[in-house]
């Protein structure tokens, strides 16, 4: 009775608890991947792609019943005319089933002109230069990854494909 009870409390932990990341690092980039974030019938799955050090990113990222959204902070924009340090964002969001109707090598020329524009953008409206680069190197097996990880759990989260 006592093993019942205590595979009966194993079962209902294991089900009230979100799933493990799984990941893997092309280079700088890190690509991760988690079928459930709440533990509850597999919804709200996640992929993202990130570049990141300390208070610096770059990430792609998804999450079931979203678009995927691109974004870039860097730390400490000083503005010419203001006394005052604020991060410098930019972001944007693409439905699921159009970022899948890119081929990797479209979602990569696309990353990588987003990169050098918002760094140069960042160079132009902040007054102290930032030390933070995004490093392309990898980025080819990355998006290869991320786009695996998304076809995958989109395809599971809405079999019709209509994202």
């Amino acid at each position: 009775m006592r093993t019942l009870l205590s595979l009966g409390l194993v079962c209902a932990c294991a089900t009230a608890s979100a799933s493990i990341p799984v990941g893997k690092k092309h280079g700088p980039w890190h690509v991760s991947s988690i079928s459930s974030l709440s533990g509850a019938g597999g919804n709200d799955a996640s992929v993202s792609l990130t570049q990141d050090n300390e208070e610096n990113s770059f990430e792609v990222r998804w999450i079931d019943g979203g678009p995927v959204t691109v974004s870039i902070s860097i730390d400490k924009c000083e503005h010419e005319y203001e006394d005052q340090y604020e991060d410098f964002s930019v972001s944007y969001a693409v439905t699921t089933k159009r970022w899948l109707e890119m081929s990797d090598g479209e979602v990569q020329g696309r990353l990588r002109a987003d990169a050098k524009a918002w760094i140069d953008e960042r160079q132009f409206v902040c007054t102290m230069p930032s030390t933070f680069k995004v490093d392309l190197k990898g980025l080819e097996a990355a998006v290869n990854d991320f786009n695996d990880r998304l076809r995958y759990f989109a395809k599971v989260s809405s079999p019709q494909g209509d994202r």
